[in-house]
């Protein structure tokens, strides 16, 4: 019977590690965004602590769920990898992040997911019978913090050029 319930549950499972992992990282990403636009101008600043938290604590909640199930690697690094690739799907649909800035990020993503399920492996493991919030508090207060913090980032990029020749021979190599 036991058997029975466990092998039931499983999908239940694996389900809840994907759903409420990808909204806390969500539910993260869009808080530090609601939180910087009170104390700056309009445009998303994103800061170091945000792409450290937001996949460890995605990766710690994964560990939590699929604590039980025993996994190999062979089925957990390929269901980690699909995790991170839901969260670069919210991050180009939801927080309308560009597809260069995903690519670019997406290896980091991956490393720090496995990384937060990793060690939420290793905190679950030894007292599986309670959950270690106070992890994700911690995570989470940290980016607040941060975010309220005073940074002095440029929001754009500029560079210029000068060219010693007439603008109809210039014109002539734009493509």
């Amino acid at each position: 019977m036991a058997l029975v319930r466990m092998i039931s549950r499983r999908p239940i499972q694996i389900a809840a590690g994907f759903i409420l992992s990808n909204l806390f990282g969500l539910g993260v990403f869009k808080g530090f965004q609601l939180s910087i636009s009170w104390t700056t101008p309009p445009g998303m600043v994103l800061f170091t602590s945000l792409f450290i938290v937001a996949p460890f604590g995605m990766g710690l909640i994964t560990a939590w769920f699929w604590r039980h199930l025993k996994l190999r690697w062979t089925i957990l690094y390929p269901m980690l990898l699909l995790n991170s690739m839901i969260a670069m799907l919210w991050a180009f649909a939801i927080a309308r992040e560009g597809y260069i800035c995903i690519l670019i990020i997406s290896p980091l993503l991956l490393v720090l997911l496995i990384s937060g399920h990793q060690f939420g492996a290793f905190i679950f493991g030894k007292n599986s019978g309670r959950l270690n919030v106070s992890v994700l508090a911690i995570l989470v207060a940290a980016v607040w913090c941060d975010s309220l913090q005073n940074h002095s980032f440029q929001r754009s990029v500029s560079d210029e050029i000068t060219i010693n020749a007439p603008s109809a021979v210039v014109w002539e190599h734009v493509v």
